[in-house]
């Protein structure tokens, strides 16, 4: 896998990861807050209704009609608002109990009573279960929240440091290699054990290219270290002789030379070694010197 498509798909899981982070914790509140709100709206009027029946039951001897038209009203809403199984008895209870209560039948209302205060007591448990319910789904939305974003962290640490071993370090070795030669180390060389396929192939042609300007270096000092050892051999010498490039233009001549070149022929002369370039030279005057880049040539 290459540097960039690892790092590529190491961003893209990461942003993945951040995504279902949010969205679970958007779906976890959208889930929350309507079922939580329809149990307890329910519950609540279920609880007002039954604060109305036995209310009601209380006004039976004052107001008997009123009483007996908001008790009925009140048995209706509660039961429609029904959400837990077991108040199933309860309400068979109160209905079965309700005509004679009403009638003014005074077991009959105590009954009643007693299951109104058992309905409402049925009633709390369900908010109260509600409530501990919401808040258990609320706790595990928040472990959830905090596993991903542990994943997401790791995700991300993760990716940091594979940029920082096949990205920066390779970048940051080809840079410290490019400095020290800069500063005149021609011995340095990029070390590509853990920089990854792309990088290690631009190391090894960066390396190449450096020991190839370091063989062209030694070579050119050693050519330089030749040549003024020669010109100290020539310098004596009573014949005149020059050292020129391979383009013909005079590097060192002796004494006998520099007095030939400042005289009325000098013009001559380096014309006549200004084609060198373009003829083969005389091998009986020219004698080549470091592989044909220079030539030994005696003035005539």
């Amino acid at each position: 896998m290459t540097t960039s498509l690892e790092l590529k798909l190491g961003i893209a899981a990461l942003i993945v990861l951040q995504l279902l982070t949010a969205f679970s914790a958007i779906a976890l509140i959208g889930r929350m807050g309507p079922a939580s709100r329809k149990i307890l709206e329910g519950n609540s009027d279920s609880l007002i209704a039954v604060d109305e029946m036995l209310a009601a039951l209380t006004r039976l001897d004052e107001q008997p009609e009123q009483a007996r038209a908001s008790f009925l009203r009140a048995l209706g809403v509660a039961r429609s608002n029904t959400t837990a199984g077991r108040e199933q008895g309860v309400f068979e209870r109160i209905q079965a109990d309700a005509p004679a209560a009403l009638a003014g039948d005074p077991e009959a209302r105590r009954r009643a009573v007693a299951a109104l205060e058992e309905l409402g007591a049925i009633q709390h448990n369900v908010m109260l279960e509600a409530e501990a319910n919401a808040e258990r789904l609320g706790q595990a939305g928040i472990w959830a929240a905090v596993i991903l974003a542990l994943g997401g962290v790791m995700l991300g640490s993760f990716i940091v440091r594979s940029m920082n071993q096949r990205l920066i370090l390779p970048v940051a070795e080809i840079h410290s290699v490019l400095q020290a030669h800069a500063r005149g180390d021609e011995h340095r060389r990029c070390q590509t054990a853990l920089a990854p396929e792309e990088l290690a192939s631009s190391m090894e042609v960066l390396n190449g290219l450096l020991e190839r300007r370091a063989r062209r270096n030694e070579l050119e000092r050693l050519a330089r270290a030749s040549r003024a050892a020669l010109a100290q051999l020539i310098e004596d010498d009573q014949r005149p002789l020059v050292i020129t490039d391979d383009r013909g233009q005079v590097l060192v001549a002796n004494r006998g030379a520099r007095e030939l070149l400042a005289s009325e022929r000098g013009r001559e002369l380096r014309e006549g070694l200004g084609k060198l370039a373009l003829e083969p030279p005389d091998t009986s005057r020219f004698t080549p010197l470091d592989g044909g880049s220079a030539f030994l040539v005696r003035l005539t």
